[in-house]
């Protein structure tokens, strides 16, 4: 049995947790950020977004600069789906590809209408899962090809 969805759940969730407690000061944050994002990201990863080809460093500031204005950060999984790929019987070491669907819900600093306001981003995506030459120890799976759809909209006010 493969491990490619929890691992990416758990990994990108890590993420954007973090990148909240980088936003609230202090070197910690940002050192803790930036080793989770090393523990997913290839340092040779290819990226597209919308289409648009991103660098490593892009990602990683879109990441921190999404998080900027947020107090709370909840990460909603929907529609996953794994293909792993041929040949491979440790469940540990499994690679190959992870695709679905995941929303964003920023709560804001800022109030409207004496509630939080919020912001969500609904990101479609594609991610390859490939072992590491770069990596000697530990868990050598990191993604190497990043494919989202996404955008970014206020949540609706229910008064």
């Amino acid at each position: 049995m493969s491990n490619l969805i929890p691992w990416l759940q758990d990994r990108f969730s890590k993420i954007y947790d973090i990148s909240l407690l980088q936003n609230e000061g202090g070197p910690t944050g940002l050192e803790d950020f930036s080793a989770g994002f090393d523990a997913v990201f290839a340092s040779n990863i290819r990226i597209t977004i919308n289409g648009e080809e991103v660098s490593r460093d892009g990602l990683k500031e879109r990441i921190i600069s999404s998080a900027s204005a947020a107090t709370h950060i909840q990460v909603e999984w929907k529609d996953l789906i794994e293909v792993p790929n041929q040949g491979i019987d440790d469940s540990d070491l499994v690679t190959g590809m992870v695709a679905g669907q995941f929303i964003i819900t920023r709560s804001l600093k800022f109030r409207i209408r004496a509630a939080p306001a919020q912001n969500q981003t609904i990101t479609i995506f594609q991610a390859r899962i490939e072992n590491d030459a770069n990596i000697s120890s530990g868990d050598l799976r990191r993604i190497t090809q990043l494919h989202y759809t996404m955008l970014s909209k206020p949540v609706p006010i229910h008064v």
